[in-house]
Parts: C-alpha cells; sequence; structure tokens
C-alpha cells in the first residue's frame, strides 16, 4: 500500500515508487492518505487541521470529493481534489470503521510542516 499526505504535491507516482515533495506549508484538509481500491484510506487526520475537527481517524476510506466518486482515481488526483483556496468549502465522503457512509463539509486551511505532521498556519 503506497502513502502520501493529502497535503502534499505529488511530483510522480510509478508502479514501483512514490515521489514526492513535502511542502513547508499548504492549503487543503490535513490529511494523511495511503492508496485504496475505490478510494483512499485515512492514515491520519493531522491533530487542529479541518478533517480531525470533522472526526476523521486513521481507517476511515474517502469514497467521494464534492459528490464525485473516486472509484479508478490516482492517488495524486485525490490529493489535488482535497487542496483549493485557503477558506475554500469541500465536501468528503467517507466510511467509517463500521462501514456507515458519513459525508461532511471541510473549509481548507493553511497547514504547515512540524516534524512528519502538519499543524494549522
Amino acid at each position: 500500500m503506497r502513502s502520501l499526505a493529502a497535503a502534499v504535491l505529488v511530483v510522480a507516482a510509478c508502479s514501483d515508487r512514490v515521489v514526492t515533495a513535502r511542502p513547508d506549508a499548504f492549503v487543503g484538509v490535513g490529511i494523511d492518505l495511503a492508496d485504496d481500491s475505490g478510494g483512499a484510506r485515512v492514515r491520519q487526520a493531522f491533530p487542529g487541521g479541518p478533517a480531525a475537527g470533522a472526526g476523521l481517524v486513521g481507517g476511515e476510506r474517502l469514497v467521494a470529493i464534492d459528490g464525485a466518486p473516486l472509484d479508478g482515481l490516482g492517488l495524486a488526483t485525490i490529493v489535488n481534489k482535497l487542496r483549493g483556496p485557503e477558506g475554500s468549502l469541500v465536501q468528503v465522503d467517507y466510511l467509517d470503521a463500521s462501514g456507515t457512509r458519513v459525508s461532511t463539509r471541510l473549509v481548507r486551511k493553511k497547514l504547515a510542516r512540524a516534524g512528519d505532521a502538519y499543524v494549522p498556519k
């Protein structure tokens, strides 16, 4: 299973590796994602970020963004869909630990790198 932060800009993804650039700051929802069939699995929601504030936790699976299913989309495309202007809204649908589909609207925030995580700036 390949992994990269949703906060991270994907430079290139190959079948045998994922190459990423970890910026000092970005605007997004603050989650670390892993590639998963039919969507993306949340590895972690960065504390203080929009996703953590909405209650997303590791293990949950994103299935749609702004009403569009994620089936067949690569991780780089999913990451780009979660990015946007600071203060803009993005609707995220995910399956929680019980398999229940949950829909939440997140306000994108600027986050800055703090070690291996990102925190609101």
